[in-house]
This record gives C-alpha cells, sequence and structure tokens, in this order.
C-alpha cells in the first residue's frame, strides 16, 4: 500500500512538471499569430442560444448563450507519453491567450458566475478549445406594421475590432445538437449562421449567428381580437337593432361603455409593442372597431330622434323622411297619399335596420383584412447559393 501511494505521489509531481515545462517560457499576451506568422483561424460556434426574455417596447431580446472557440497554438503541442498517454489537457485560462472577442450588437453583455475558475482543453496537437457562458441583451429587429403576425430577426454577432483578417479569422460553425430554444410565445422559424469571406482582409473578424421567430397571435386573439370583435357587435346591436317601443335602449350609455372597454384594450396593446411611427396591425384593428361604435352610436341618436319626432306628427320630420314614407306607402296602399305615424314609424325602423346591416357588414371585412396578414405570414427565404454572389461578403451555413 506503502509503495503504491509512493508511485501515484511521484507520478502527479511529474504530471505537475511536465505541465509547468509545457508553460515554460509560454507568453499568454503574445497571439500564435507572431509565433507561426501565419493566419490564424479561430472557429467559433454555440452550443446553448436560448431566448429567455423578449422586451417589446424596446425591440430587445435576452439571451443566455455559450461561445465555444476553437484554435490552435503551436506553443502548446505536447507529447502524451509525458502526461501518462492523456491527449488532453485542462489548463488554467487565465495562463492561455485567448482571442479577444466581443458582442458587438448587445447593448449590455456579462459572463455568468463560474464555481471555479475557467479552463481551457489543450490536445497534444496544439488545438485549443475554450467555452464561456454570457448573458446578453441584443437588439431584435420587429415588424411592427404586422403585429401580431410579425417575424422578428435576432443576430448574435461576434466580433473582434482589435486586427483585421490578415492576422486572424473567425470561420462560424454549426455545433451539432445545438439547443436553440426560444420563448412560448415565440416559434423558431429558421436559423443560420454567416462568416465573413477570407478574402476580406482588410475587414475586421466577425460571425453571426441569425435566426428568425415568428409570433404565436393566439393570446392576442383571445385576449384583444375576440372581446373587442363582441364589445363592438353588442354596440351596434344594442344601439341599431330595432326594439319594440317599450323596451327602450339609451345609444349614449351603451356607446360610452364600449368605448371605454375598446380604450382599455387599446391600452393593453401598447404596453406591448414598440412606440415607433408605424401602426401596427392590430392597433388598424381596433382603431376600426372604434369607428364603427362611433358610426353606429351617431345612427342610433338620429333614429332615436326621428322617432320621438315621429310620435309627435309627421309634419316636423325632415323632407327626406317623408318623402321616403309616402314612397313606401304608395307601394303598399296606393290610394292613400298622407303618410301615418306606423308608416313613418315602418321606414325609420327599415333605415335603423339597413343601418345594423351594413355596420356588421363592416365588422366582418375588418375580421377578414386582419386575419388575412395570418393566412399570409411572410417566412424568411435565403438562397442557399447567395454566399457565390462575389457582392455578398459573408460565408451563409444553413
Amino acid at each position: 500500500m506503502f509503495f503504491r501511494f509512493l508511485i501515484y505521489f511521484l507520478c502527479g509531481r511529474v504530471e505537475t512538471f511536465a505541465l509547468n515545462t509545457l508553460l515554460d517560457g509560454y507568453d499568454h499576451e503574445i497571439s500564435p499569430y507572431y509565433a507561426s506568422n501565419r493566419t490564424l483561424v479561430v472557429n467559433i460556434s454555440m452550443p446553448i442560444l436560448v431566448l429567455t426574455y423578449y422586451y417589446s417596447q424596446e425591440q430587445m431580446a435576452a439571451f443566455g448563450l455559450e461561445i465555444c472557440l476553437e484554435w490552435v497554438d503551436e506553443r502548446l503541442r505536447f507529447n502524451p507519453f509525458d502526461y501518462n498517454n492523456h491527449t488532453r489537457l485542462y489548463l488554467p485560462a487565465a495562463r492561455i491567450w485567448i482571442p479577444p472577442f466581443y458582442l458587438s450588437n448587445a447593448f449590455s453583455a456579462k459572463v455568468t458566475n463560474h464555481a471555479r475558475a475557467p479552463e481551457v482543453e489543450v490536445s497534444s496537437n496544439g488545438k485549443v478549445v475554450f467555452k464561456e457562458l454570457q448573458y446578453a441583451k441584443i437588439s431584435c429587429g420587429t415588424v411592427v406594421n404586422r403585429f401580431p403576425f410579425d417575424l422578428q430577426m435576432c443576430n448574435v454577432r461576434v466580433s473582434n475590432s482589435i486586427t483585421n483578417q490578415s492576422a486572424m479569422q473567425f470561420h462560424a460553425r454549426k455545433w451539432e445538437n445545438a439547443e436553440v430554444a426560444v420563448l412560448a410565445e415565440f416559434s423558431l422559424q429558421k436559423y443560420f449562421i454567416q462568416s465573413l469571406k477570407p478574402d476580406r482582409v482588410d475587414i475586421n473578424p466577425e460571425v453571426t449567428f441569425c435566426f428568425a421567430i415568428q409570433r404565436k397571435a393566439f393570446y392576442y386573439i383571445l385576449v384583444i381580437v375576440l372581446p373587442s370583435t363582441l364589445i363592438t357587435t353588442l354596440t351596434i346591436t344594442g344601439v341599431l337593432l330595432p326594439t319594440p317601443e317599450a323596451e327602450k335602449s339609451d345609444p349614449v350609455s351603451i356607446g360610452l361603455t364600449s368605448l371605454l372597454a375598446l380604450a382599455i384594450t387599446l391600452t393593453v396593446v401598447a404596453d406591448n409593442i414598440p412606440r415607433t411611427t408605424t401602426v401596427p396591425l392590430i392597433v388598424w384593428f381596433l382603431l376600426v372597431c372604434i369607428t364603427l361604435c362611433v358610426i353606429s352610436i351617431i345612427f342610433g341618436l338620429l333614429t332615436a330622434r326621428l322617432m320621438s319626432m315621429a310620435r309627435k306628427s309627421a309634419s316636423v320630420l325632415p323632407k327626406f323622411v317623408n318623402f321616403l314614407t309616402e314612397y313606401y306607402q304608395k307601394a303598399k296602399v296606393p290610394n292613400d297619399e298622407r303618410p301615418t305615424k306606423n308608416s313613418l314609424k315602418r321606414v325609420i325602423k327599415t333605415f335603423s335596420f339597413l343601418v345594423f346591416l351594413v355596420m356588421q357588414l363592416l365588422l366582418l371585412c375588418n375580421l377578414i383584412v386582419f386575419f388575412s396578414f395570418a393566412w399570409n405570414r411572410k417566412n424568411l427565404h435565403l438562397d442557399p447559393n447567395l454566399d457565390k454572389h462575389k457582392d455578398y461578403p459573408f460565408i451563409l451555413i444553413l
């Protein structure tokens, strides 16, 4: 037992000595480019890319992501025989040169806390693998005019502003079985990667991880569109649909109640859309509903006023009402030329019913136009041969 412990102790001492020998004379502040005089190629991938929160008004998204960098440092080549036949070593990241990079389109980014100091994986051929977890808030473009049937483009751009591609190049790679996830409010429509072409040596190295997400509109349809449609329908019905004289309805009370409900709904929408000069689709829908309610209230007040005048005397009614009444009465009773109160009331109720049908038809058209954007959603279509064009500066990885 004593000899076994002695052997393990000596092997550990030898391995520690070998590690110190590997890093002896290694300067972690100098790039491998100056040691080999060859362009350093850094492969960048993202094993984890998760959308954790979306800020609608700021058009910004929060991501939890893991960045993986792979490159070859000739100064870190070693013989596995010197390390108990280990082909991979794990060294402290603070003692190894790591390519400088940052998220160029992030408003803020921070490295998540590690339980211990980060390490890099070094292979016997000098290949170095470094991984880092970050939490970042990144700008996401929103097609506001199609909200809630909109398409968002979110790009995570990894850049280096210190050197150009003659000294170091970033190559994007797709991580096999990468974890790419979005919020339940969205669905992932497309995920692709772009990296600069190697011949663009005068540009700073950069790779972009892009994905398009579509909003699921069920919540907005259930909470906003459906109640607004029912409120508008009931308002038009309560104000314009003819009722028996014993059952009188107050158009003003009905109208104010419905307008208050639609105004509250519009406030809910305003809290979920960006403050831009572009009017979203769902706001247009609500504005049309409010306009239909206002027009219905105006016609309801007009009809109520005409009915009140008809009860008193036919002579105080406007001429066009008497003309329509006489025309209607001649069609029913040709020999009777004097309009009666019943005929006047019947004409007014018929006019109110026709306006009721027109308002309901306009509301139906409003619904059809709104949902037509859902039936014709914009999808992101990429040409696989796009990067073959001379003017396109990126290599496209679908």
